[in-house]
């Protein structure tokens, strides 16, 4: 993180950290597709069986991440 978005990104990053630290997570990714920094992309789930919800659009509903479609 760097530049004027830093800030948000801290926050954003340790929203997650808070979310998903010690716990079991599920990460699907893509394995076709990198983002145009280079990095995978996938969905990061939580939660147990039918029960479970997508931290991706956490993010977004929390105003933390923005939708990106590459």
């Amino acid at each position: 993180m760097r530049g004027s978005e830093k800030p948000q990104g801290t926050i954003s990053r340790d929203w997650l950290r808070q979310r998903i630290l010690n716990k079991n997570i599920i990460l699907k990714t893509r394995k076709d597709r990198k983002g145009k920094y280079g990095r995978w992309l996938g969905k990061l789930y939580i939660g147990e069986g039918a029960i479970r919800h997508c931290i991706n659009d956490e993010l977004v509903e929390h105003g933390l991440a923005e939708v990106a479609n590459y």
